[in-house]
C-alpha cells in the first residue's frame, strides 16, 4: 500500500537512492533510473532511448501498483496491456530515430516558390478601395470639435474647507476629516 502512494518518478529511481542523494548534494545530474534499468524492455532499447522508455515503464508500473493495491480484481490484464503499450512506444521511438538518422536532409526535394492564385502575377495595391472614416468639410480639412461651455446652472462643488478645531471634551469625529483623506468622488 505504501508503494501505491508514490509517483511514477519515484518508482523509476527506486534502488538509486544513494546516487540520487549524492547527485543532489554535489549538484550534479540526478540518475535516470534505478532497478528498472535491469528490465528487459529497457535493455532492448538503444542507449539514447533508455531514459524515455524507463519513464514510460515506470508510469505503467505505478498504475499497475495502484490497481494491485486498491483494485478488487486479481487479474493480470492491466500488466499485459501495459507491456504491449510500452513495447509499441519503444517501436515508435525507434522508428522515429531511424528516420531522423537516415534522412540527414541531403536527399530532400527542393521547395518550390509559391506562385499564388494568379499564377505568379503580383497584384498592386488599390488605394481607391481604402475606407476613410473621418468626415471632411468642403475645404478638405477635418472639422474640429467644439468645446462645450460650462453652464452656470450646474451646482458647483465648494472646495473642502478645513474642519473646525475640536474643543476639549468633545468626541473626535473622523467624518469631518474625510475630505482630506479621500477625494470627493470616492464613495465609502
Amino acid at each position: 500500500m505504501n508503494l501505491a502512494k508514490h509517483p511514477a518518478s519515484t518508482v523509476q529511481i527506486l534502488g538509486a537512492e544513494k546516487a540520487l542523494f549524492r547527485a543532489l548534494k554535489t549538484k550534479h545530474d540526478t540518475p535516470k533510473y534505478g532497478l528498472i534499468y535491469h528490465a528487459s524492455l529497457i535493455g532492448q532499447a538503444p542507449q539514447k532511448l533508455k531514459g524515455k522508455i524507463s519513464r514510460v515503464l515506470a508510469a505503467k508500473a505505478a498504475l499497475s501498483i495502484r490497481v494491485d493495491a486498491l483494485g478488487d480484481k486479481d487479474t493480470i490484464e492491466i500488466g499485459t496491456e501495459a507491456r504491449l503499450k510500452v513495447e509499441a512506444r519503444l517501436r515508435s521511438l525507434e522508428g522515429k530515430s531511424r528516420q531522423s538518422l537516415s534522412g540527414s536532409g541531403k536527399g530532400k526535394a527542393p521547395q518550390q516558390k509559391y506562385s499564388g492564385p494568379n499564377g505568379g502575377a503580383v497584384a498592386s495595391y488599390n488605394s481607391g478601395a481604402d475606407f476613410v472614416a473621418a468626415k471632411t468639410v468642403e475645404g478638405g480639412a477635418t472639422p474640429k470639435k467644439q468645446k462645450k461651455e460650462k453652464s452656470s446652472t450646474a451646482p458647483s462643488t465648494p472646495a473642502a474647507a478645513a474642519p473646525a478645531p475640536v474643543a476639549e471634551g468633545t468626541p473626535f469625529s473622523f467624518s469631518s476629516y474625510l475630505p482630506f483623506f479621500f477625494p470627493p468622488f470616492c464613495v465609502l
